[in-house]
């Protein structure tokens, strides 16, 4: 289940659609995890658009989720930047 740093700080400097939500959950057990990405499922439904940013913590169980948006990102422009990313990692 560990994913190694390198890969997760790839994945994070890649290409991003018009919206981004990032989410770092954190427990004491699996359980604990599901339960609080249920709440902010819930919480997230619940604002829509306004939900821009979740912070939480307790006994067994912490996370956060924030929003980011690029208005400037269009469909075409994600699909051209996408090609560009994979090309550049094909050729590694």
């Amino acid at each position: 289940m560990r994913e190694s740093q390198s890969s997760k700080a790839e994945v994070l400097s890649g290409v991003h659609r018009r919206f981004e939500l990032r989410m770092v959950l954190s427990g004491d057990t699996w359980e604990d995890i599901q339960r609080l990405a249920e709440e902010y499922s819930q919480a997230i439904q619940e604002r829509g658009p306004d939900c821009v940013s979740i912070t939480t913590g307790g006994y067994s169980v912490g996370g956060y989720v924030f929003a980011v948006e690029d208005p400037e990102m269009t469909h075409d422009r994600w699909a051209d930047e996408l090609r560009s990313w994979l090309d550049e990692r094909h050729d590694q």
